[in-house]
């Protein structure tokens, strides 16, 4: 018995120490596996281009989606149920034409009772003037004769008031776009009966970048363009420059077109807008691809022999895929267009020249 016993703990021990030589081993392949492998010695693959000069031409174009000069929701001063709603979609309106009426039948009857109150009222404020300055009446009596009466005055003025604002008016000219209510149902005060656009002008806006901005001059003209209407140019006129810039140095512009002389173009349609500088030049650029984050803070890799060097970069204006180098960079330079993600400053690159 006790030689069994004896066998079985020997079975016991070796399958321990198997285990635990199998753990260790297995650790060691794990850990191996965690090793961080060494490739700074390995070149990363990535696409250059040299920098060169090329034409730049006298427009600025920029992409932008016109919108009317001006929207507004048409809403009720005070709650109640529409008497009346005489606009449908696409009505014309003035500015602050009447387009609807709230029901104030309980208030023209309490302005009929309040009107008759005010009346007699007045009639016993000039009999107690007469009494009081016969010596009949105290000063306190006519005083109070005159309170009341002028209290129902002021309250007359409340009411009279509330009965204006059930006049519902449109705050701009324009075009019913939308209406979301019929006569005879309840309103809620500042609830939207309908949308009004001003679509008379229309308005685009643009952004340019801070060396581009200075060739723009209020009411210079705009040419816009429009796939919609391949064959046609409308003109527009430059009516806002942002005194500053937005915190991508970007300045905002606005364009204001005239539909009346332009009456193709519509609130919505996607076109490019023209400024025409009337001057080419010749000037360093690269491709926008190069850059590694934008404009903001610009910087590209410029291959330095079989190495990315780090180089910050000043930008100016765009020329479609390109745009223009103010600073950091000469003619010739090859810089980085792709695989930028895969290094950093001094990387080992094998570098193959884009055609």
């Amino acid at each position: 018995m006790k030689k069994k016993g004896i066998i079985a703990v020997i079975i016991i021990a070796v399958c321990v120490v198997f285990a635990v030589v199998k753990l260790s081993a297995n650790k060691k392949v794990i850990e191996k596996g965690k090793e961080v492998v060494d490739r700074s010695h390995i070149p990363v693959a990535v696409n250059v281009e040299s920098v060169k000069m090329l034409e730049l031409s006298g427009a600025i174009i920029r992409p932008s989606i016109v919108e009317p000069n001006e929207k507004a929701t048409i809403a009720p001063s005070m709650s109640g149920k529409l008497e009346s709603l005489s606009i449908q979609l696409g009505s014309k309106v003035g500015k602050d034409q009447t387009i609807g009426k709230i029901d104030t039948k309980t208030l023209n009857v309490q302005l009929k009772n309040l009107q008759l109150t005010a009346d007699k009222l007045k009639t016993d404020l000039d009999r107690n003037k007469e009494l009081f300055e016969g010596k009949a009446l105290s000063e306190t009596q006519y005083l109070d004769s005159k309170y009341a009466y002028e209290s129902r005055l002021l309250e007359l003025e409340q009411l009279k008031q509330q009965i204006s604002d059930s006049y519902i008016k449109s705050p701009v000219a324009g075009t019913i776009i939308d209406k979301k209510y019929v006569a005879g149902e309840f309103v809620g005060a500042g609830s939207p009966v309908a949308t009004v656009v001003d679509v008379d002008v229309l308005k685009i806006y643009v952004y340019v970048n801070q060396s581009e901005v200075r060739f723009i001059k209020m009411n210079q003209e705009a040419l816009i363009s429009a796939s919609v209407f391949p064959d046609k140019l409308f003109k527009g006129k430059v009516t806002y420059i942002a005194p500053s810039a937005d915190n991508n140095y970007n300045y905002k512009i606005e364009v204001q077109v005239r539909v009346k002389e332009n009456p193709d173009l519509k609130a919505g349609t996607y076109v490019n807008v023209k400024f025409e500088m009337n001057r080419k030049e010749d000037v360093l650029q690269v491709p926008k691809k190069a850059l590694v984050e934008g404009v903001k803070n610009a910087y590209v890799y410029v291959q330095n022999g079989d190495r990315a060097e780090r180089r910050t970069i000043r930008v100016g204006r765009e020329n479609g895929e390109y745009i223009e180098v103010v600073e950091g960079l000469k003619e010739n330079e090859k810089v980085v267009i792709d695989g930028q993600i895969n290094i950093v400053d001094k990387s080992l690159i094998q570098a193959k020249e884009s055609k």
